[in-house]
């Protein structure tokens, strides 16, 4: 009995742990230089805090928006964060936006980046 219920926890122990998953999103793929860009970064855990990435190429002209829900999905509960920046790109170029690093019981998170093309 002891080994079902420690099999139990750790089974649920590894959905929290592997659960989480940081999104880097954009509105579109391609921009004109004079175009803002709006740029969205998601958490669907609770975060202890971030290291946001370096914005090489953009000037931060806006944000950030922040967001966070509370859902409950089949008996599930759901946390959600984002934030929301307004970048101007400051050439022409195809650019990369990373993710921030996010941690979480000490662990690291981070997500895929984002390539965009600057006209």
């Amino acid at each position: 009995m002891k080994t079902l219920t420690l099999t139990i926890l750790l089974i649920f122990s590894s959905f929290s742990i592997f659960g989480q998953e940081a999104k880097v999103t954009t509105d579109k793929k391609k921009y004109k230089l004079d175009e803002i860009i709006e740029v969205t970064f998601e958490l669907n855990a609770k975060s202890d805090s971030m290291d946001l990435p370096e914005f090489n190429g953009f000037e931060i002209i806006g944000g950030p928006t922040e967001s966070s829900s509370v859902t409950i999905e089949d008996g599930e509960m759901i946390v959600r964060e984002s934030r929301t920046y307004k970048l101007q790109p400051v050439r022409r170029s195809r650019l990369k936006i990373n993710s921030p690093v996010y941690f979480i019981d000490g662990r690291k998170i981070k997500g895929k980046p984002v390539k965009i093309k600057v006209d």
